[in-house]
């Protein structure tokens, strides 16, 4: 969940899921999935010694689908992905991408408020109204293990002139007799 918390709010998540017993890997790169010899599986890391498991979780992330418009010959982000301007038009002025596939200023986004967001400029360009697209909310909310998670503005301090302010809130359970 990189571009949805910073550091400290996903470490404050692998905290609350290692006290629900789980063990967390993070920025290690699998080389192979094998024959456990301790459980029905093993995971070579590139970087850290080998792991055990009965269950592999794939968890890949946002990809852009961009075949199509590298055949077409548009420009294509280093990372992937269809590079657009503010009115969501490619390197060909006659083609739009929105959504996922778009590389805008850099970003890729892996929500779907963004896509909404490009989809509304380009339809308001098309019915001959000036609207371009400025980025979108990146608030997020989800449940994770059974862990709230909330993300509320820029995780990743992008914007010029942006104050951090952590809040971390911690319910104890209440009963009734």
């Amino acid at each position: 969940m990189p571009v949805q918390l910073d550091d400290g709010a996903g470490g404050l998540l692998k905290d609350k899921i290692e006290d629900l017993g789980l063990t967390v890997h993070t920025s290690t790169g699998t080389d192979k999935i094998c024959d456990g010899e301790t459980a029905y599986h093993r995971m070579v890391f590139k970087d850290a010694e080998p792991l055990d498991v009965d269950v592999v979780v794939f968890s890949a992330g946002i990809r852009p689908q961009d075949a199509l418009a590298r055949t077409a010959g548009l420009e294509i982000g280093e990372r992937g992905g269809i590079v657009i301007n503010d009115n969501c038009q490619t390197s060909d002025d006659a083609i739009y991408a929105i959504g996922e596939c778009a590389l805008w200023q850099n970003r890729i986004f892996g929500l779907v408020a963004p896509g909404y967001a490009m989809a509304r400029a380009v339809a308001d360009q098309l019915m001959g109204k000036v609207a371009t697209f400025e980025g979108a909310d990146m608030s997020t909310k989800l449940k994770l293990l059974g862990v709230d998670v909330a993300s509320i503005g820029d995780a990743q301090m992008q914007t010029l002139v942006l104050k951090r302010w952590c809040c971390k809130i911690r319910l104890k359970a209440l009963t009734r007799n």
